[in-house]
């Protein structure tokens, strides 16, 4: 009997997973295939490290922080347009981080300038500060104050008014072994929806939904769903290094009534990044776990920033170095898929029926040898019984 629980063990890795966990949320996944991507403009401008994508008036805007531009292409990722410039100054990029959009422009987080730049169609208008250090994730900007992710001390988030001084602390805190170790594990992304707060734990892949005052009035904690938990156990937390980060929530994005959570489930294999959780977010106050959509590839992503609209989602693969684009609707990938198979079979047959009629005509070619050599051997033979 041990001797076939060993085996089982051995033949099925997942059977030893599901016996140390029982109950666990297992997600079929909708396959998504890229139609298209987009690498660079020639020789004039290569990117290679995206550090936030954002979308607005059907513009995706790539925040680039090697060019220290802001690259604008519509959703066939044609260029449409790029500003800024390196410098410490005034609308100028030390390090670009994500960009929040709303009725009055672009506001763009600097951390390492401790700054907000507000832009309008490209062109600067103010730049805010922000203290230690600001926000290198997603943040959200309402009624005039901005909402960051900043651990320190006993929270993990605050709010402080744009062009103001006043600043409030809150947000859970969890515990690691270490101030630093704590501080860092903190981080989180921040989403505004319906007068409330989403922040996700991109180290926990925790949501918490807060009330704009600060109070936490929900929270899911997605440790119960298949790939998450394959993915975190894994790892032993406690051995961790102080600063080490291991980002299972890689990226999120809120697109009206969905989140969409990009996840590292294949971090310790190192095989990419393929995996998007969507969460139904229509009540703000009862997030629900809805699907699992894998990017497929004739080779894994490592797929680290996205952004969702209504037809497509866009993922920067910082292995190709290139933004990939896929359609919601595959129906056209799978025409051309069909079409290109069709096409493949036929080339098939006539290099089948080619093959055939070369065998054919061999065929003749040594039959007629082989007669050839036959008439020859007789008139050899007559020639030698009139010798004797």
């Amino acid at each position: 009997m041990n001797r076939i629980f060993l085996l089982l063990l051995l033949l099925n890795p997942l059977f030893y997973s599901c016996e140390q966990k029982e109950g666990l949320q297992k997600l079929e996944a909708t396959l998504l295939k890229s139609d298209k991507d987009f690498m660079s403009l020639g020789d004039t401008l290569y990117f290679s490290h995206i550090s936030g994508i954002g979308i607005q008036d059907s513009i995706i805007w790539l925040s680039d922080n090697r060019n220290h531009l802001l690259l604008g292409l519509n959703q066939d990722l044609e260029y449409r347009q790029h500003f800024g410039e390196k410098g410490k100054g005034p609308g100028e990029f030390l390090e670009i981080n994500y960009s929040y959009f709303n009725e009055n422009g672009m506001y763009i987080s600097q951390a390492q300038k401790n700054s907000l730049e507000h832009f309008v169609n490209g062109k600067f208008q103010k730049s805010y500060r922000i203290e230690n250090g600001g926000t290198r994730e997603r943040f959200a900007i309402v009624n005039n104050k901005i909402y960051l992710s900043q651990p320190e001390g006993e929270h993990s988030l605050m709010t402080k008014t744009i062009g103001g001084k006043d600043n409030q602390s809150f947000g859970k805190m969890i515990p690691y072994q270490s101030r630093t170790s704590t501080n860092v594990r903190n981080i989180r992304h921040v989403f505004y929806k319906d007068q409330h707060l989403m922040a996700i734990s991109v180290f926990e892949a925790n949501v918490e939904v807060y009330d704009l005052e600060g109070n936490l009035v929900y929270e899911i904690s997605l440790a119960d769903n298949e790939k998450i938990y394959q993915a975190k156990k894994k790892y032993d937390y406690s051995k961790l290094r102080e600063y080490w980060v291991w980002r299972l929530v890689i990226d999120a994005y809120l697109y009206e009534d969905q989140l969409y959570l990009l996840l590292d489930t294949h971090h310790a294999e190192k095989k990419g990044n393929g995996n998007i959780l969507v969460l139904d977010v229509s009540n703000v106050l009862e997030p629900q776990v809805k699907s699992l959509i894998y990017l497929g590839e004739d080779k894994r992503i490592g797929g680290n920033k996205l952004a969702v609209n209504q037809d497509y989602i866009f993922v920067f693969d910082s292995w190709s170095k290139s933004l990939r684009r896929y359609p919601f609707d595959q129906s056209e990938i799978e025409a051309k898929e069909l079409a290109e198979k069709l096409e493949e079979e036929e080339k098939q047959k006539l290099e089948e029926e080619n093959k055939k009629e070369e065998e054919k005509a061999e065929k003749k070619r040594e039959s007629k040898a082989a007669r050839k050599t036959g008439k020859n051997g007789k008139k050899g033979d007559k020639g030698k019984r009139r010798g004797r």
